[in-house]
Parts: structure tokens; sequence; C-alpha cells
């Protein structure tokens, strides 16, 4: 190789290198700062609902135009919770009651659900209700018998399997 080449090598990687440091200078002063995760954003209404809640019972709330829905989780000592965990339902409207007073309108469809934890066993309580009646229950018109009488209402129970005992579905035969 004659001085020429050399010379003109010489160049070449003294270019690459520049190019190569420009890029990096660039890359390193406009490096992205972690932006931190925001805060959640609730509609008044049903921001306003979930802090009339009880918080042991974590309480969620889903607000929508035509359908709220309310659920609770109750943790209970004994091995089947008792059947009195149905008025948690109770727990809910009330709390619903209060923030219509503030202003909000209640949705067409209303949906409560209750889940009662024992020990071995669970049940489900789940009401179904229009607006228009838990808005006349709230103002007086109606009772709280005649709401219950126009709710729909289920319940729904499961048994929890014990540790001691393998879940046939989940061990190969």
């Amino acid at each position: 190789m004659d001085a020429r080449k050399k010379r003109l090598l010489w160049g070449l990687g003294l270019v690459d290198m520049l190019v190569i440091g420009l890029l990096g200078s660039v890359v390193w002063q406009h490096r992205p700062q972690p932006s931190l995760p925001g805060q959640p954003s609730f509609a008044p209404c049903e921001h306003a609902l979930l802090a009339q809640l009880p918080g042991y019972l974590s309480p969620a709330v889903s607000w929508k135009a035509e359908q709220l829905y309310i659920t609770f989780i109750a943790q209970y000592a004994g091995a089947i919770p008792p059947q009195s965990s149905a008025q948690l339902l109770w727990e809910a409207l009330d709390g619903l009651a209060a923030v219509e007073r503030r202003g909000c309108l209640c949705p067409q469809n209303v949906t409560v659900v209750v889940t009662a934890q024992g020990a071995e066993e669970t049940l489900a309580h789940l009401a179904q209700l229009r607006g228009v009646d838990v808005t006349a229950w709230q103002t007086g018109e109606i009772s709280p018998a005649q709401l219950a009488e126009r709710a729909t209402y289920r319940l729904v129970g499961r048994v929890t399997p014990r540790a001691s005992q393998p879940d046939p579905w989940y061990y190969p035969r």
C-alpha cells in the first residue's frame, strides 16, 4: 500500500470517528427524561361516590352515562359468609343517594355486586336496578321495600376448595 492510500484511509477513519462522536453527543444530550405515571382520572360523580363508600370493602365504581356498576368485596372469618352480607347492597345505594343529593344524575341502569368471602365458601349478591327507581327511593317517593321489589336480585354461591384438597383438574391422572 502506498502513502497516498494510507493517508486516504487515515482521513476516512478520522471522518468516521468525527461522525460517530457527533451522533453520540446528540444522543447523549437528547435523552428522554423518564415520565412519572399520572394520577388516574375519575369523573367527578364517580370520585364522589368512591369517597362515600367504605374503603375496607375495596369498592370499585364504573359510572357511564347509561350504566353504573358498583362492586364490594367483604371478607368474613367464618367458613360461610352470613346471608346478612346482602345488606351491603344498601350501603352502596346509600352512598349513591348521597352523591345524587350533590347534583349527580343517576344513570339508567345500576348494578351492585357484593362478593362475600368466607374461609370455605364465597357468596355473590347481585342487584340490578333502574336509575329512576333509585332516584324515587332517594327522594322518598317509594319505600325501601318497594325498591327491593322492583330490583332484580340474584344470590350466587360457590365453594372454595381447601388447600389440603388437590384440584382434580390440576394434576394429571
